[in-house]
């Protein structure tokens, strides 16, 4: 569950780990344009709830940015992609 305030997780296991457990969002979770760049993003009842932007070196994921704040939101250009 996104937090109101930035959250460190660190190492691959833990973040592993986090991102099974959500799993249960699949069915609300799509592959979206944001900002210019591929990012899983998550709705539900026709309303953004959560988008993933990630920080990526020499082939690795280092930074994960979980977005679900509203008035962020409206500062991101989204735009779902067709699967």
């Amino acid at each position: 569950m996104p937090t109101p305030e930035p959250v460190a997780v660190r190492g691959a296991h833990t973040v592993a780990k986090g991102a099974t457990a959500a799993t249960e969002r699949k069915l609300f979770t799509g592959v979206a344009l944001v900002d210019g760049a591929v990012a899983p993003a998550m709705a539900s009842v026709g309303r953004l709830r959560l988008v993933l932007g990630f920080t990526i070196v020499d082939g690795l994921i280092t930074g994960i940015d979980a977005v679900a704040d509203p008035d962020r939101f409206r500062r991101l250009e989204v735009d779902v992609l067709d699967g």
